[in-house]
C-alpha cells in the first residue's frame, strides 16, 4: 500500500509540474505571441539564459552554504530542489515571499526543532541578496557616464550607497560576539511568546560568528550573481534588438 501511495505521488509531483508550466506560459501568452513578430538574435538569447540558469543555480548554493554554515547537513541536490519549488512560487505569485517561506517550512520539516535556524538561513539569504543589489548598483556608479545626472538620479546614488554601507554595517555587527551576547539581546530572549525563537536565532548566529567564512563567502557570491543577473538582461536586450 505504501509503495503504490509513493508511486502516486510521483505522477503528482509530475502534473503539478506540468500544470505550473502550462500556467506560466498561459499567463505570458501576450508577450510569447509579441516576441513571435520580432527578430531575435538566437545566439545572445542562448547566453543570456545560460548565464541566467547559472546564476539562478548559484543563488541555492548560497543558500546551501548558508544552511551548512550552521552545522545542519544538506546536500546540493535539496537545495536546487527546494531553491526551484521557492522560484516556481516567485514566479506564480507576487513578490518573493512566498518562495522563501516554503523554503524556510520545508527546511524545518525536514529538521525538526531547528525552525528557527531554518529560518534564519532563508531571512539571511535575502539580507545578503538585497545588500549585494545595493552593492552592485552603487559600485556602477564608478563607472564614467556621457550624460549629466539630473538632481533624483544624486539622490539615487546617495541612497544606494547609504544602504551598501549600512547593510556591510550590519552585517559585520552580526559577526561581533558583543553584540549578540549582549545586555539588550538577552532580555529579548526572556520575552513571552517568541522569546524562545529569539534565543534560537542569536544561537544560529553565534555558530556563523565561528564560522565567518561562509558569511564572506556568501557576500562575494551575491555580488557574482547579481552581475550575472545584469549580464543575462543585457544579452537579453540585444537579442531582442537584433
Amino acid at each position: 500500500m505504501l509503495t503504490y501511495l509513493k508511486r502516486q505521488m510521483i505522477w503528482l509531483k509530475w502534473l503539478l509540474a506540468i500544470g505550473l508550466l502550462a500556467a506560466l506560459f498561459w499567463l505570458n501568452r501576450n508577450g510569447l505571441l509579441e516576441l513571435r513578430r520580432r527578430e531575435i538574435g538566437w545566439f545572445f538569447f542562448l547566453a543570456g539564459t545560460i548565464v541566467r540558469l547559472a546564476s539562478l543555480g548559484l543563488t541555492f548554493l548560497r543558500w546551501r552554504m548558508l544552511v551548512t554554515g550552521i552545522g545542519l547537513p544538506f546536500r546540493v541536490r535539496d537545495a536546487l530542489r527546494l531553491g526551484l519549488l521557492g522560484e516556481a512560487c516567485n514566479l506564480m505569485g507576487p513578490g518573493s515571499a512566498g518562495g522563501d517561506l516554503l523554503k524556510a517550512v520545508w527546511l524545518a520539516k525536514d529538521y525538526p526543532g531547528k525552525t528557527a535556524s531554518a529560518a534564519a538561513t532563508v531571512l539571511l539569504d535575502r539580507i545578503l541578496g538585497l545588500w549585494s543589489l545595493l552593492m552592485v548598483g552603487a559600485l556602477a556608479t564608478l563607472i564614467p557616464s556621457a550624460s549629466k545626472l539630473g538632481s533624483d538620479m544624486q539622490w539615487a546614488i546617495w541612497t544606494l550607497w547609504g544602504g551598501a554601507l549600512a547593510g556591510l554595517l550590519g552585517i559585520g555587527l552580526l559577526l561581533v560576539p558583543a553584540v549578540t551576547h549582549s545586555r539588550f539581546m538577552h532580555w529579548m530572549t526572556s520575552w513571552r511568546g517568541v522569546g524562545r525563537v529569539v534565543k534560537e536565532l542569536m544561537d544560529s548566529v553565534a555558530l556563523y560568528q565561528e564560522r565567518p567564512r561562509a558569511i564572506v563567502l556568501a557576500a562575494l557570491l551575491s555580488i557574482s550573481v547579481h552581475v550575472g543577473f545584469l549580464t543575462s538582461f543585457a544579452l537579453c536586450a540585444v537579442a531582442l534588438n537584433g
